[in-house]
This record gives structure tokens, sequence and C-alpha cells, in this order.
């Protein structure tokens, strides 16, 4: 078996990788911030109005993943370098995919305690 040898202009590490491919992907499309901020929005808004619903505050538990996924957003929007961008963008993503498996877990968990 031969072996292959990487193209002289595949990135090396994560950072390199964050620099040709993450970095220039969400500065070129201003509209991913715009949206990202909505879903969140609209992810704490769902929170609050099953806390009116459901009559308890067990959906209020997802809200600090989505203040952190906000203040992500919020420092991505103006990080300066492929680094930040790349950290800020890490730490949206858990904080956001956490906070909406944490809204799902909820939603289980009050379904089966009605019935």
């Amino acid at each position: 078996m031969a072996r292959s040898r990487p193209e002289p202009d595949a990135p090396s590490g994560l950072l390199e990788l964050a620099e040709r491919f993450a970095t220039p992907a969400y500065l070129a499309n201003p509209r991913l911030h715009r949206w990202a901020a909505i879903l969140l929005g609209l992810f704490t808004v769902l929170s609050l109005v099953a806390v009116l619903t459901r009559g308890s505050a067990l959906p209020l538990l997802p809200l600090p993943l989505f203040v952190i996924a906000g203040l992500a957003l919020w420092r991505l929007h103006r990080a300066g370098g492929p680094r930040p961008v790349l950290g800020w963008s890490v730490l949206l993503v858990l904080a956001g995919g956490s906070g909406f498996w944490a809204m799902s877990g909820v939603a289980k968990l009050l379904d089966e305690m009605a019935w």
C-alpha cells in the first residue's frame, strides 16, 4: 500500500484550520451573526413562556447556558484574529447546544411528571 502524503496546502493544526476555513466562513456571511442571535433569543423566549404554561421553574434551567452562548456570540462578533474566533465559536456551539439539550430534557421530564 502506498503512503499518501499530505498536500502542502493542507492545514496542519486546529489554529491553521480556523485561520483558513472557520474565520473566512464566519466573516464572509454577515447574516450568520443575526440568525444566531435570533435563535438564541427565540430559545430564551420559549423557556420563559414554558415557565408560564407549565407552572414550574424547571424550564429556567437552560437560561444560563443561553446567556453564555449570547455572550460568546457577542464576543465572537468583536473577535480580532483566528484564535479568538475559534475559541468563541466553540463556546457558542457548546453552550447553545447544551442549552438546547437541557431544554429538551426539561420538556421530557415535565411531560413524564404530568402523566
